[in-house]
């Protein structure tokens, strides 16, 4: 995992050097790599793909592009569950979370192209990784904040500065139940 300084700007109750350290227990290893491998595949998702009218191209460009074997089992299951009438319940894996959340996210061509903005401003997909989750941390285990409280305001201070489109676009795409619960801690 990819560890590095920035500043955040004006000071303010959450500090770069709070979020010092690694993911700990917020999200294994092996959840990481998905996450990342997700954030990958919209930072890289080429622009003639980011029209109306091409979500199943996009959808089967992810499954292509992704070499993450679990991501692109659970992406070529979301896509085909995303127009059955009834969707199964049970537990979120994390690669189940992050491909119902790709899923989600891949009609809306504005939100895909808000989250690329945002992905390339933070550095890349690894920067803005571990960015996300040292605010999480910070908000979830040091300030108390519940899963979901903490990663909508870790969305809000990573998108700060980039509008309230892109932060809407953020939590469209990280705020999804299914992601929250299955990846984080």
């Amino acid at each position: 995992v990819l560890m590095f300084s920035f500043s955040a700007g004006p000071a303010t109750s959450v500090s770069a050097n709070e979020t010092e350290g690694t993911y700990d227990a917020l999200i294994s290893e092996e959840d990481v790599e998905i996450f990342e491998d997700a954030l990958q595949l919209i930072e890289h998702m080429p622009e003639e793909l980011l029209e109306e009218g091409k979500e199943e191209e996009r959808l089967d460009w992810m499954i292509d592009y992704t070499d993450n074997d679990e991501l692109k089992s659970e992406i070529v299951l979301a896509k085909k569950m995303q127009n059955a009438s009834v969707q199964p319940m049970g537990v979120y894996s994390c690669a189940k979370g992050i491909a119902s959340a790709i899923v989600q996210l891949a009609v809306p061509v504005t939100k895909i192209t808000k989250l690329k903005k945002v992905i390339k401003a933070a550095g890349g997909t690894k920067q803005f990784a571990s960015k996300l989750m040292k605010y999480y941390k910070v908000y979830n285990q040091k300030q108390g904040y519940t899963k979901r409280q903490a990663m909508k305001k870790a969305i809000e201070r990573v998108g700060k500065g980039h509008g309230p489109d892109v932060i809407d676009a953020m939590l469209s795409f990280l705020g999804v139940d299914a992601f929250v619960n299955g990846c984080l801690k």
